[in-house]
């Protein structure tokens, strides 16, 4: 069982030729509306992948908190969804034709999310527990504490990674996962590229936090920690919308480690995954379902071993 701690948003999506310069207008080519959040993206990921999972978070009473309801109802998950006053939270996304985006985050009704919504008895069932940033810091902590006490494996996804956030926040967690701008700036230490470097980001993380995950877009991902370090690229592909591929990742890796693949191997289907979600437009409606990534691994000759 994967219990997620996060987010959920209604995202609103334009298709713009290239994004606005500050006082400028662009006109959009096209709008699209669909459920994200990190904390339901990552959700559905792992459920459609065949984990059981329980997602717990924090929605509005609105017109857009009954959309996402809605559309989290059709999907493969248990919900402990807790009702709040504020707006539901919403993302605001430009993307380009070349699948790059622009995405700003309100958090609306994700703000109200505390750690008195669940304790410690309810996380023991998990096999893993996984937490993002959209979410309050004493929340996200709190959870990571309690996936502690109950002997849960705990995976943080530091992203939106704010600048008042320190690598020592993370103490409780068993697996980080971050991408190569979210490391640099956890090392405080200055922008660095390539595999090499992120390797060696990877492996001075891991001396604070048992396993780590540096993502690298279309170069892949390295890990490092108690099993040892390694790279695994990236599928070549044609990008449509980046958008959630990153979560797309998240939510497969923590569906393989839950079935006791090695951390090399849970990586390897976070990177299909990703790269499967990025050659479709939208956010949930691009997560893949898991004959949709296992056909999709064995038409890039992707080396990936199969999970129950």
């Amino acid at each position: 069982m994967i219990t997620v701690v996060g987010s959920v948003n209604m995202d609103l999506s334009a298709v713009v030729s290239a994004f606005p310069r500050p006082g400028e207008t662009v006109l959009a080519q096209g709008l699209r509306m669909g459920l994200g959040g990190k904390g339901a993206n990552q959700a559905v990921t792992a459920a459609r992948l065949g984990a059981q999972v329980t997602l717990y978070a924090s929605v509005g009473c609105d017109v857009f908190g009954l959309m996402a309801r809605k559309q989290l109802r059709n999907e493969p998950l248990s919900l402990k969804l807790q009702d709040s006053e504020s707006p539901t939270g919403m993302a605001l996304i430009g993307v380009t034709p070349a699948g790059e985006n622009s995405i700003m985050v309100v958090p609306g009704a994700n703000a109200d999310l505390q750690p008195g919504h669940f304790d410690s008895v309810q996380l023991q069932p998990a096999g893993v527990v996984l937490v993002q940033l959209e979410i309050p810091q004493e929340t996200w902590r709190a959870t990571l504490h309690l996936a502690r006490q109950a002997g849960v494996r705990a995976v943080v996804n530091a992203s939106p990674l704010s600048s008042d956030v320190r690598l020592a926040d993370f103490v409780d967690a068993d697996v980080l996962v971050v991408n190569q701008h979210e490391a640099a700036a956890l090392l405080n230490q200055p922008p660095f590229h390539g595999i090499a470097q992120a390797q060696m980001a990877a492996r001075r993380l891991a001396e604070q936090i048992p396993e780590v995950v540096v993502t690298l877009g279309a170069l892949g991902a390295v890990w490092a920690g108690r099993a040892g370090e390694g790279h695994a690229a990236a599928p070549v592909i044609q990008a449509v919308d980046t958008t959630g591929a990153g979560d797309a990742f998240c939510g497969a890796l923590c569906a393989a480690l839950e079935a006791g693949l090695p951390l090399g191997q849970a990586v390897a289907w976070g990177n299909a995954a990703g790269a499967l979600t990025a050659t479709k437009p939208g956010t949930v409606a691009a997560l893949p379902t898991r004959s949709e990534l296992l056909a999709f691994t064995r038409q890039v000759s992707l080396p990936v071993k199969d999970f129950a």
